[in-house]
């Protein structure tokens, strides 16, 4: 799967803001969306739109075979092993 930023780049979390950096890094570790608001002290609502909005950010569209969430912490664990 490649995806790539808007702004050309190869780093598929470049177009990501630190908040959905952050919240992207929770789900890599296998928090919840409970646990991802408990981590960043947040409301769950906070942790649902930042996920909402980070999604396409990634290319990401909704599709009924595809776990989204996995496919995202797959991009996010391919780029920091692209980054070592």
């Amino acid at each position: 799967l490649l995806v790539s930023s808007t702004h050309g780049s190869n780093d598929p979390l470049a177009d990501l803001t630190p908040r959905e950096l952050d919240v992207l890094s929770c789900i890599a570790q296998g928090k919840n969306n409970a646990g991802i608001a408990a981590r960043l002290d947040v409301s769950e609502k906070a942790v649902e739109n930042v996920i909402n909005s980070l999604f396409p950010k990634l290319g990401l569209l909704p599709e009924p075979t595809v776990h989204r969430r996995v496919l995202a912490v797959l991009l996010f664990l391919d780029a920091q092993s692209n980054t070592r």
